[in-house]
């Protein structure tokens, strides 16, 4: 009789999460249908972010320097340019 009680608790708890589960699922998609189309569509146009932290020192003498590059069918140019920055993180600013 307690097991028979302890699974029917059980049976309930599932049944509970699972509907709480489709309630949060149903939430995301009402959000996500308030967004404007414009901006739902930004999720389509994917790419891949590289990113340098203030320990790489690429300053350069008017102050400014990268912080992260959005890469997105990068050319083999792109990909030299980052391998320059790379390289000059990891060996320190120069002293020319």
């Amino acid at each position: 009789m307690k097991s028979h009680a302890k699974e029917l608790k059980t049976e309930a708890k599932r049944a509970s999460a699972a509907q709480k589960a489709a309630a949060d699922a149903a939430d995301v998609s009402a959000k996500i249908a308030a967004v404007p189309e414009c901006d739902r569509q930004m999720d389509k146009q994917r790419y891949s972010t590289f990113g340098l932290s203030p320990q790489a020192a690429l300053d350069t003498d008017d102050g400014l320097w990268p912080t992260s590059f959005a890469l997105q069918n990068a050319t083999e140019k792109a990909w030299d340019q980052l391998a320059e920055l790379i390289d000059r993180a990891a060996t320190g600013p120069s002293d020319s």
